[in-house]
């Protein structure tokens, strides 16, 4: 797993952000981003919400601390 704290994560996502954002502000992989945000939604300590992006046929995946 990535070496970002989960406490500090978890404070992070007290307002909806995405993956994007997630990775640019602790400085992460696309893989790592990805495998952490699957294990905090397996522990049931994240939600996700998808938004379809507005004239893309595109969705955009948004996650937030329970």
């Amino acid at each position: 797993m990535s070496d970002v704290k989960v406490e500090v994560l978890l404070e992070y996502l007290k307002d909806f952000k995405t993956r994007k954002q997630i990775e640019a502000e602790f400085d992460m992989s696309n893989t790592q981003s990805f495998r952490l945000l699957t294990w905090l939604k397996k522990g049931n300590y994240i939600e996700e919400m998808c938004v379809r992006v507005t004239g893309l046929t595109n969705r955009q995946w948004y996650y937030k601390a329970k």
